[in-house]
C-alpha cells in the first residue's frame, strides 16, 4: 500500500508504514533518491535565500543529504549536524532530548562544544526533511540557544489538523473524565474573569482532546497570555488570544509541560530581540502599536539583525525627516531582494567603485625641463 505525493515537481509513492495499532504513516525517505534531493534543495533555497542566515543545522540522519545539497547549491562552505550519539571528536558535547514519532525509546541529539561556540550569536537555519511532532526542531533549537533561529526549512512541514468543535454535553463529559483538564479550564476562567461560553470551552477542549496539549501545557499557556496582557497594559487576556496562541503551539508540536516551557523561552528570546529593535528605532518601550510590531516581526523573519534595521531607520529619517514605516520597509525589502543581509553587505554595496589606475605617461624626449 502506498500514498501518492508530488514533491518539488516530482511524483513519488510513499510506502504506508505501521507505527502503532492506531497510527500509520506515509514514509518520506530521501536516502538514495538523488533526483528528489536535488529538487527539494532547489525549492527550499527559494524560501530561505543565502544571506538570510549564517549557518545551517540539521539532525542526523535522513536530512543529511538534503542539507549537503543545499550547501552545494548555495555555495555554503560549512554546515552542522546534530548527532544521535557523542563522538570521540566532540569536545565536551552538549546533549538535549529528542522524541521521534517512529521510535519509542528516548533519543538524544549531541553537538560539540566547538561547534556551539561557532554558532553563538549567529543566525542558524534549521533544516529538516519532515516535521511530524516538531520534537527534532525543538531539540535543535535548544542546541543553538546562544544563536538566533532563522526561519525553518523543511520539505514536508507539519500541518495543523483540521479544526473540531464540541457541543456542551461532550465538553461536560470530557471535564468529568479528566479532572486535570477541568482545573486548567478553571484557571482560564479565573484569568479571563468570567465563565466561558460554550464556544470558548469548545476551543479549549479542542486544544486538549484533539490537538493533545496537556493540562499542564494549557495552564502555562494561560499564564503566558496573562503576562502578555499585563505588558500591553490590559487587565486580563481574552479567551480568543488564549485560543490563538494555543493553536500556534499545537502547530509547533507543543504537548507537554516541557514543550510549553521551551515555547515560552523561544517567545521570550524573540521579545528581547523586538525590544532591542524598538530601542534602536527610538520607540517607546511601553506604547506598543500592533502594526509597528508587525513590521518588526516581518523584518526579523527575513533574517535582519537589529543593527541592520537601525541602518535602514537612519536612512529613512535622513530622507523623510522622521520614521516612515512604509519607506523603511521598502529599504529593507530592497536589501532582501539584492541579498544584502548584514551591515557590511550594505556598506560594501554603497561604496563607490575604485578609480581605475592611470598608466604613467611615457617620457617625452622633447619635453621642456627648466
Amino acid at each position: 500500500m502506498h500514498y501518492s505525493m508530488n514533491v518539488a515537481g516530482l511524483d513519488r509513492q510513499l510506502p504506508i508504514c505501521k507505527v502503532t495499532d492506531e497510527l500509520y504513516i506515509g514514509a518520506f525517505i530521501m536516502f538514495g533518491d538523488a533526483e528528489l534531493t536535488v529538487a527539494c534543495a532547489r525549492e527550499l533555497l527559494k524560501l530561505a535565500e543565502p544571506g538570510s542566515y549564517d549557518y545551517m543545522l540539521t539532525a542526523e540522519a535522513k536530512s543529511i543529504p538534503l542539507i549537503h545539497e543545499r550547501a552545494r547549491q548555495s555555495g555554503a562552505t560549512k554546515y552542522f549536524i546534530a548527532r544521535k550519539g557523542p563522538k570521540v571528536y566532540m569536545p565536551d558535547p552538549i546533549r538535549v532530548a529528542d522524541k521521534s514519532i517512529t521510535t519509542e525509546a528516548q533519543q538524544y541529539l549531541y553537538l560539540g562544544r566547538d561547534d556551539a561556540d561557532i554558532i553563538r550569536g549567529k543566525r542558524i537555519l534549521l533544516v529538516d526533511d519532515v516535521i511530524s511532532t516538531g520534537g527534532s526542531l525543538r531539540a535543535m533549537e535548544e542546541l543553538v540557544a546562544a544563536g538566533i533561529i532563522a526561519p525553518v526549512a523543511a520539505v514536508l512541514p507539519k500541518p495543523l489538523k483540521q479544526r473540531k468543535t464540541y457541543d456542551f454535553p461532550e465538553i461536560q463529559a470530557i471535564l468529568a473524565d479528566f479532572p486535570a483538564f477541568a482545573r486548567a479550564v478553571h484557571a482560564v476562567e479565573h484569568a479571563a474573569g468570567r465563565r466561558l461560553p460554550t464556544a470558548d470551552l469548545s476551543a479549549l477542549t479542542e486544544l486538549f482532546d484533539f490537538h493533545g496539549l496537556s493540562p499542564e501545557a494549557l495552564e502555562l499557556l494561560t499564564a503566558q497570555c496573562c503576562d502578555e496582557a499585563i505588558l500591553r497594559g490590559e487587565e486580563r487576556p481574552t479567551a480568543r488570544r488564549i485560543e490563538k496562541l494555543g493553536l500556534e503551539w499545537a502547530r509547533l508540536g507543543v504537548r507537554s509541560r516541557a514543550d510549553a516551557v521551551a515555547a515560552i523561552r523561544r517567545m521570550a528570546r524573540r521579545e528581547e530581540t523586538v525590544r532591542e529593535v524598538r530601542r534602536r528605532l527610538r520607540l517607546s518601550p511601553d506604547a506598543r502599536i500592533p502594526s509597528d510590531d508587525a513590521y518588526i516581526a516581518a523584518w526579523l523573519d527575513w533574517g535582519f539583525s537589529p543593527a541592520l534595521i537601525e541602518l535602514a531607520f537612519d536612512r529613512t529619517v535622513l530622507n523623510c525627516g522622521r520614521l516612515n514605516w512604509k519607506y523603511c520597509h521598502g529599504i529593507l525589502e530592497s536589501w532582501r531582494k539584492n541579498g544584502l543581509f548584514t551591515v557590511a553587505d550594505v556598506l560594501e554595496k554603497d561604496a563607490p567603485p575604485p578609480k581605475p589606475e592611470t598608466a604613467p605617461e611615457p617620457d617625452d624626449p622633447w619635453r621642456y625641463i627648466p
